[in-house]
């Protein structure tokens, strides 16, 4: 028999050698004594400081922590049925949980116990025979709860497939979940392969909802090394999953398997549980997945690290008791995890484990993962950015947290730049170079990533665009990355700016024009929420010369989902909407761009297709609309998807992401004056750049904006040329002026929507935010380059080039203009004034040359 007291225990640890394995049979796990715990030594004895529930006469099986208040929950028979509550820290004895009308029924009426995630505590009794009589569970809601309630008080003879009238039950047991999705579990004995599962009872009663059925008695099992009778007697756990259940009793392997109702399947043996061991516990500490198993003979603890279930590798092993301990005859107890302290790098977590007649022992494990070097995984990528714009670098690495970063430009630390992205904001010519990122962690063998290039394209920056404010992603609830901000318009009566938008969720909500400020949402009455057939529920937006506001959805008709348009005779909060179109359109995909003109009405609407055109919708005289879709011939698919706008009379300007800008008209019958559904493509205009498909018109002004939404996300503001078009057309528009969103965030699809009223434009950049700008005007002419006062001297020729102040020309020569000139670039001049001073070099022998000059179109 153990000696009880704590100096006996004391002078014990002089004469008797310490049971107790390496502290740590793995570098990255340890296990120590939980200092504090039972006179500091990690052990609280049985009957150490009077403690009378907790001896060597076989009458403590059931242990449990409980991680709401930090305490132990011990189950004794010791001077009659009690369920009893310790101070995980300390292993002082805090109380007893109440139970007025007492414990009945079983073998034992209280044996084993177990918590929930939710703090409810549940103790079952022992069953020898579940054929006769009742297996039971009683259930405290917390630690300071006033009686408990039956949980369960059943036979389980019933359960399919039957079990044997002789099988005893109770002898394990464990706890998952919370609420209405607590799952318990417990073993069979000898007589019976596998466990029961019981579960809260669905949909009944308030006062029902913590009483539990049998979900299912587990005993049928598929698979190889299909568990034996009793092989979950002494040890069982849930694993990570609730579906998967391991065991063991003390002879054999320990089984791994799942379940789905009664119906079991068989995953393996644990191979390297034997002997003595049988009581476990898995917990997830620190990123490893451990197993927690106690030897009942010799109240030894094991962990193992079940990464690869198969093959669970010894991590750690050690028994903080001493002296000669009361046999566990049995082979009864129970092991549990306690509370996990997550750090950097360690994660700690307590850990408890009773054999029965053995005592209470409390451990520290303390996880510290093995640490590997940093590797770049994927480097920053070059790019070309505007100057003026936003350029984003990132780099991705791999290697044992915390990982850290310090960016460099041409070798040299860049200030500030220590997380994995680096932002350039604004990018100026002085940030052109190589940008590299080293990341290092505790391996202290840092990683430097190759080089990404900055190549600095230069911007126009005139004052024909001046930003009056901004509001980027994150500044409003509904304004976020994710693609669901595509709509915007103006209301040239009320000063107030409408955003579509699908986060929280499907609205169009009102900002003041004159500052970005909330000003509230439109009525969404009527108008659908959910996606259904159509693409999205609502997409872009315009407003009518008279105030009207009008919404589209995003219609592909591939998939059934009609094409609709509301309208909002004004944004007053009462304000219901009413659907003015539903129907096919265009037999396409219709609504990825939106415009409208004219009030009242002579309102019309144009609507971009995935087809080589678009539909124009005309009012029926009733307050509906019809729609018309003009074919143009010679244009190309998707020419007008993602931006469009009325030009002057009967012409319509369109864009596609990775397309250039176009011009068409469309023809009219001349005696209704409606559309007849042909077009003509009258030009084809080379970059804006290829990102972006946004655009808006302005025909009173001759300017066309476009959203540039690759690189150096911006607005770019363009001269449209004259109508008639001049034989042959311009083959670009004149670029006059570029301003910058604040990020550079990526919108692969190039979606948006940007509009012109007065003098103001609003630009709506999906993933990027909403701005607004002044237009100056009147927008000042381009002087096309001119070359005048030449004059000659020694081997030079000089010239006055007279231009557009800040635009860049390329000088070219010739040695002949007849019969045909053969032009070859000789450098380039950006006019810093009206009149550039250009000297160049006349090669010796050479009898004449020429030169012109012409402007140099922008990088993309």
């Amino acid at each position: 028999m153990l000696l009880k007291a704590s100096l006996v225990r004391r002078l014990l640890l002089h004469t008797t050698p310490l049971v107790c394995l390496p502290a740590s049979l793995h570098a990255g796990v340890n296990i120590a004594p939980l200092t504090g715990f039972g006179g500091n030594d990690g052990w609280l004895a049985p009957l150490e400081n009077g403690y009378a529930y907790l001896t060597t006469g076989n009458t403590e099986r059931g242990m449990a922590y409980h991680k709401n208040s930090d305490l132990i929950i011990l189950v004794s028979r010791s001077s009659g049925n009690s369920v009893r509550m310790i101070d995980a820290l300390s292993g002082e004895a805090v109380g007893e949980l109440p139970n007025p009308g007492g414990y009945s029924g079983g073998t034992f009426a209280l044996n084993m116990c177990g918590v929930g995630d939710d703090g409810a505590i549940y103790a079952a009794n022992l069953q020898g025979n579940v054929g006769t009589n009742s297996f039971k569970v009683y259930r405290w809601a917390s630690a300071a709860a006033t009686e408990p309630v039956v949980f369960f008080n059943g036979n389980l003879s019933a359960l399919s497939p039957a079990l044997p009238v002789n099988s005893r039950i109770g002898d394990t047991f464990d706890v998952t979940g919370a609420g209405a999705d607590t799952r318990l579990v417990t073993g069979f004995g000898a007589t019976s392969p596998g466990y029961v599962v019981l579960t809260t009872r669905a949909g009944v009663a308030p006062e029902q909802e913590f009483i539990g059925d049998a979900l299912s008695a587990v005993t049928a099992f598929t698979g190889a090394n299909a568990p034996a009778s009793g092989d979950f007697r002494l040890g069982i756990t849930f694993m990570a999953a609730a579906s998967e259940v391991w065991g063991r009793q003390t002879s054999g392997s320990g089984r791994r398997t799942t379940y789905a109702g009664a119906a079991g399947t068989a995953l393996g043996a644990i191979p390297v549980v034997t002997g003595s061991q049988a009581a476990m516990d898995f917990a997830l500490v620190g990123g490893v997945p451990l197993l927690a198993v106690l030897n009942m003979a010799s109240s030894v603890v094991s962990l193992y690290d079940v990464t690869v279930p198969s093959a669970p590798s010894l991590v750690a092993s050690r028994t903080n008791t001493s002296g000669t301990l009361t046999a566990n005859g049995n082979g009864v107890g129970s092991i549990k995890w306690g509370k996990t302290t997550p750090g950097v790098p360690n994660t700690t977590a307590t850990l408890y484990a009773m054999a029965t007649n053995q005592g209470l022992q409390a451990f520290t494990v303390t996880v510290t993962p093995e640490i590997t070097p940093a590797v770049i995984s994927a480097p920053p990528v070059s790019r070309s950015v505007y100057e003026r714009g936003v350029a984003a670098f990132s780099v991705s690495a791999t290697g044992s947290p915390p990982l850290t970063y310090q960016w460099k430009k041409g070798g040299t630390n860049i200030a500030g730049a220590t997380s994995a992205t680096l932002t350039v904001r604004p990018v100026m010519t002085d940030s052109a170079g190589d940008y590299t990122c080293v990341v290092n962690n505790a391996f202290n063998t840092p990683a430097e990533s190759a080089a990404a290039t900055l190549t600095v394209v230069p911007s126009m920056n005139t004052t024909a665009l001046t930003e009056c404010w901004q509001l980027p992603v994150g500044s409003r609830p509904w304004l976020t990355e994710g693609d669901t901000q595509r709509g915007v318009g103006y209301n040239p009566v009320n000063g107030h700016v409408y955003v579509a938008t699908r986060t929280p969720s499907v609205s169009v909500q009102v900002i003041n024009a004159a500052d970005g400020s909330d000003a509230g949402a439109l009525n969404m009455t009527d108008v659908p929420t959910q996606t259904g057939t159509a693409q999205f529920p609502l997409n872009m937006l315009a407003v009518a010369g008279d105030g009207a506001i009008y919404a589209c959805n995003l219609s592909n008709i591939a998939t059934g989902g009609d094409f609709r348009i509301w309208q909002w005779p004004d944004d007053h909060a009462a304000t219901v909407p009413a659907k003015i179109y539903e129907g096919t359109a265009a037999g396409m995909r219709t609504g990825d761009s939106f415009a409208a003109r004219g009030a009242g009405p002579l309102t019309e609407f144009i609507a971009g297709t995935t087809g080589t055109g678009f539909v124009l919708f005309k009012n029926d005289g009733n307050g509906f609309y019809l729609p018309y879709f003009v074919n143009v011939s010679g244009a190309t698919a998707e020419a007008f998807q993602l931006g469009i706008g009325f030009g002057a009379g009967n012409t319509v300007w369109g864009k596609d992401a990775g397309r250039n800008v176009v011009l068409a008209s469309y023809d009219l019958d001349p005696v209704s004056g409606l559309p007849v559904g042909t077009g003509t493509l009258l030009a084809t205009f080379a970059p804006p750049p290829t990102g972006g498909g946004a655009i808006a018109v302005d025909t009173v002004n001759s300017c066309l904006a476009h959203i540039h939404s690759a690189d150096s996300d911006n607005v770019s503001l363009y001269r449209l040329p004259g109508l008639p078009l001049a034989d042959p057309p311009p083959a670009s528009l004149e670029l006059l002026d570029q301003e910058f969103f604040q990020t550079d965030n990526v919108n692969a699809n190039g979606t948006g929507q940007a509009v012109i009223s007065g003098n103001k434009l609003f630009a709506l950049n999906t993933n990027n935010g909403l701005a607004c700008y002044t237009i100056a005007k009147p927008l000042p002419p381009a002087l096309a380059p001119v070359i005048r006062d030449v004059t000659q001297s020694a081997g030079n020729v000089s010239f006055k080039l007279r231009g557009t102040v800040g635009k860049t020309y390329v000088i070219e020569k010739s040695t002949q203009l007849t019969p045909l000139p053969t032009w070859s670039a000789d450098g380039t001049v950006t006019q810093n004034a009206v009149d550039e001073t250009v000297t160049r070099l006349i090669p010796a022998g050479t009898p004449r040359l020429y030169f012109r000059a012409r402007e140099q179109t922008p990088a993309p």
